[in-house]
């Protein structure tokens, strides 16, 4: 869901081809029916897997195998190849005795973030329920050891979910996640953005408060999308992610389709920067801003920038919004209800968000 170069383009393009019917995904399937991906022999639970602990040459190998995994996604510029070596990798490992089962969980999450980068959602649905199937059955040094990578399985799979109209499924598994890690600590703290960002779904969309705005009437400070009688897109950006630019052409389109009935919001935020140029002053910053969104990926809509909330923080619209990564493509229904929540932007995107605006448009029932 962050945003990828051109190379990881015509990789992601390669890796849909890869996963294209090897690990189909169901709305609301949970972490049940995990098929296997390319390469595997087993899923991660399947009957078959050696019982019993293992040998010192297991875990050599188990190590081995997951320092394969980590080489060959190491990098910026990775082939199709390297992430083929490393599902290998991976498929090898899963068919090792259960005791090996901290070295699994590490891998498919190596390889469920890099699906999850790539806005592929097979992939990443595929490698959060192995996750999700191994969990149950480490100790609680591994669950404290594991933790992140434990917790970015129910987070994935429940963004996945959302994404493809099936937000109270992903609720479930959100508010069902503490009970199912016991031994992991702070389960509930850390996926708190995300059960706030769709228990959104249903409520009135926060009102849209920035310092500066652009495409908007002069002396805007404050929009609602509540006001105006007309189906809201609401997109939380940046000039930096690629997976934003992505949407750009779909929003328009959209849009285009619609006309009045539908209008459209961007949101970003400063940073100090952009591009190559770094310690930029907010007016210098703001006018290449402008350009980008109004000029380079002609965007006629207006476009709110927040403070630039340093490194580590988000900005008072992300806040308002719980955003944790980056497209967010909000729906607002002409009564101000939030309707539905895409994050990323992976190939289906385009069809779902077509299709969350008509359901608003028609006063469709909420999911």
């Amino acid at each position: 869901m962050m945003g990828a170069s051109c190379p990881a383009r015509r990789l992601a393009a390669a890796m849909t081809l890869l996963w294209a019917g090897s690990a189909g995904y169901a709305a609301g399937a949970g972490a049940q029916n995990a098929e296997p991906g390319p390469g595997s022999k087993a899923s991660a639970a399947a009957p078959g897997v050696p019982a019993g602990p293992p040998t010192a040459a297991d875990s050599a190998r188990a190590g081995a195998l997951l320092q394969t995994i980590r080489t060959d996604l190491r990098g910026s510029s990775l082939t199709l190849q390297q992430v083929q070596d490393a599902e290998r990798a991976r498929a090898q490992l899963d068919v090792m005795s259960e005791g090996l089962d901290s070295y699994k969980v590490a891998a498919n999450d190596a390889l469920g973030m890099l699906f999850r980068a790539a806005d592929l959602d097979t992939g990443i649905v595929f490698h959060a329920r192995a996750v999700m199937a191994l969990a149950p059955h480490l100790d609680s040094a591994d669950c404290v050891r594991l933790a992140q990578p434990l917790i970015h399985a129910w987070r994935n799979l429940a963004e996945v979910e959302a994404g493809h109209g099936q937000p109270k499924q992903a609720l479930a598994l959100l508010h069902g996640a503490p009970a199912a890690l016991p031994r992991v600590p702070d389960v509930a703290k850390e996926l708190g953005t995300e059960v706030a960002r769709y228990e959104m779904i249903g409520h009135p969309a926060p009102k849209i408060t920035a310092p500066y705005w652009f495409g908007a009437p002069a002396g805007t400070k404050t929009i609602d999308p509540g006001a105006g009688g007309a189906v809201t897109i609401i997109e939380e950006t940046a000039w930096w992610c690629a997976a934003c630019n992505r949407s750009y052409p779909a929003v328009l389109r959209i849009q285009h389709r619609y006309g009045d009935k539908v209008r459209v919001l961007m949101a970003t935020s400063l940073m100090g920067r952009f591009r190559a140029d770094s310690d930029l002053a907010p007016m210098a910053e703001l006018g290449k801003l402008r350009d980008y969104f109004a000029v380079e990926n002609a965007l006629p809509y207006p476009v709110a920038v927040a403070e630039n909330p340093g490194e580590e923080d988000h900005d008072s619209i992300s806040n308002a919004y719980h955003v944790y990564a980056i497209p967010q493509v909000v729906v607002v229904d002409a009564h101000g209800i939030v309707r539905h929540i895409l994050l990323g932007w992976d190939p289906g995107n385009d069809d779902r968000l077509d299709r969350a605006v008509g359901a608003a448009l028609s006063n469709a029932p909420l999911q």
